[in-house]
């Protein structure tokens, strides 16, 4: 729901081509390209075409994240305050129904679809600072960075199958069009939502069928959680310089990931001419790219974590640089290769795939700075002892004591 409107606008706005000559009028960079005929573009989109012009696409392009910005923060507070698996599922059910308005909100003008994708973003903002929470209660320390590239690499498997079929949909006249696009992902989320209830859980702790060797390997990890409630230490986060070095790190990799997410489709089109269904497919190839080398980089990471070899600011600090400094040398090369599409495509993938270190970078190091407050877990003595009686219903008696007195006097 993120990414759909960046293909589909393509189909949806009629602005940016001539239609009378099928030549760009506002995208000169490389008309030699849609003049050898290889790459075909057509108009002929179904559904309703609106008169769109560049800046206006760019505004709904980004009105997503201005909502998304917003609701970062105060999403961490209520992630802590209330219970993360809600907070997380109701944003994404939330986005899921507006993006079912998203065709109504389209034909009502610009203002309505911009105001549409500015609550969609709001709502979507606190998702991530949710995700966090829930990774530091289940990921084990030895395993934290793969876990979470994992599922923060769940979004860009979810682009890799977003991007195509939006494509598909939006220059399918049987299927729609692109108010279809929205109509799908929009009913797709509201089922997700529903999944996501009756399987997701808090904590181990909540977990109803979770095993005695299973709830040890999260043993490790209790020290760092008391049952005294702390206050947010709003002062020292924010005149700590490690904080900042984070916000640096992650508004870099962001603006430079988020111009590339938002942007490349309409690059593709009116730059490189690909036609609508090789956009999608096209667009999606750095995320093939990206989730696979995020894998393996964090396998490294555990590996190096679990042998001692390097701290684990050296592991971050290092892995960071390759996932920031190496996508900016990529990029570079792209403005010097002009109108050659393959290297271009080339370059942007090595760019994304060189990105995908930052998942063992700044996006786990909040969890390694400050476990506590990723995740505060209100009643967790009670909880503690909740589990205790329930794994002495099912173990025996002498394990069940162990297993207690340790949790007890962890937390």
């Amino acid at each position: 729901m993120q990414v759909d409107v960046n293909v589909a606008i393509l189909a949806m706005s009629n602005s940016s081509r001539d239609s009378n000559r099928n030549t760009t009028s506002s995208y000169v960079e490389c008309p030699t390209l849609q003049e050898t005929g290889k790459k075909a573009i057509t108009d002929e989109y179904p559904g309703p075409r609106y008169d769109w012009s560049p800046r206006e696409q760019g505004i709904i392009l980004a009105s997503f994240y201005y909502g998304y910005l917003l609701t970062i923060l105060p999403g961490g507070y209520l992630a802590q305050k209330f219970s993360p698996k809600w907070v997380f599922g109701s944003g994404v059910f939330l986005s899921a129904l507006l993006s079912l308005l998203t065709p109504t909100s389209t034909a009502m003008g610009v203002t309505a679809l911009v105001t549409l994708r500015i609550l969609q973003g709001l709502s979507q903002g606190v998702t991530k600072p949710a995700i966090n929470a829930i990774i530091s209660r289940w990921s084990p320390k030895l395993e934290r960075s793969r876990f979470s590239t994992f599922t923060m690499s769940g979004g860009l498997l979810g682009s890799v199958i977003a991007m195509p079929l939006s494509g598909v949909i939006s220059s399918c006249s049987s299927l729609g069009g692109w108010p279809t696009v929205f109509t799908f992902f929009g009913i797709l989320g509201c089922i997700w939502f529903v999944v996501w209830l009756y399987f997701i859980k808090d904590s181990p702790l909540d977990h109803p069928t979770i095993s005695l060797s299973e709830l040890q390997l999260f043993d490790q990890s209790v020290e760092e959680i008391t049952t005294k409630r702390r206050d947010v230490p709003w002062k020292d986060i924010f005149t700590s310089l490690p904080v900042w070095a984070v916000i640096v790190a992650h508004f870099g990799s962001g603006f430079g990931f988020l111009i590339l997410f938002t942007e490349l489709p309409n690059y593709m089109e009116n730059v490189l001419h690909f036609n609508i269904r090789e956009n999608g497919e096209i667009s999606a190839l750095p995320y093939i790219v990206q989730a696979p080398i995020a894998w393996i980089a964090s396998y490294f990471a555990d590996h190096l974590r679990k042998s001692g070899e390097l701290s684990i600011t050296d592991i971050r600090k290092i892995f960071n640089s390759i996932g920031n400094f190496g996508p900016a040398f990529a990029i570079t090369l792209v403005t010097m290769s002009g109108c050659r599409p393959k290297l271009v495509v080339g370059l942007i993938c090595l760019a994304m795939a060189l990105n995908g270190f930052c998942y063992s970078g700044y996006h786990v190091t909040h969890v390694d700075m400050s476990p506590y407050f990723a995740r505060n877990h209100p009643r967790m003595e009670q909880r503690v002892l909740h589990d205790c009686i329930r794994l002495h219903n099912r173990w025996n008696l002498l394990l069940s004591v162990c297993v207690c007195r340790e949790a007890t006097l962890g937390y």
